[in-house]
């Protein structure tokens, strides 16, 4: 998992920040997707993708990040609106705990391909050797 800063700029009008495929993001996006509207604490996530990179950009509210990552390592990150986006690899478990009213936008690297997705942790955890 990579933190990338979101390139933007600030003036009385607020905040403007952008995202660009290739640059900000380091792949070509052929998916955007996005949540909203939790109406109660809930869990986003929880799978992997084989070969599927994501780019995931929290707008409003706030949520917790939990990866295990290839090396077995884990990682928690405690997600608010902030101008940063996180690049999560493939082959990276990924669980969100959404807040309510939270709204996240998330973009891919793949199309929708059922195939690529381990929605099963113990069926990841044998794909990564573990």
């Amino acid at each position: 998992m990579n933190i990338v800063r979101l390139p933007g700029f600030q003036d009385e009008r607020g905040n403007l920040c952008w995202i660009d495929g290739g640059s900000t993001v380091p792949f070509d996006i052929k998916r955007v997707f996005y949540f909203t509207d939790a109406p109660s604490a809930t869990i986003r996530g929880d799978h992997a993708h084989r070969k599927c990179h994501q780019f995931i950009v929290l707008l409003k509210g706030q949520m917790d990040m939990t990866l295990e990552h290839q090396d077995g390592e884990t990682s928690l990150i405690h997600m608010i609106p902030c101008g940063v986006g996180f690049h999560v690899l493939p082959m990276t478990w990924c669980k969100l705990n959404v807040s309510p009213g939270t709204i996240c936008i998330v973009l891919a690297s793949e199309h929708y391909d059922e195939a690529d997705y381990i929605r099963d942790h113990e069926v990841f955890r044998k794909e990564i050797g573990r």
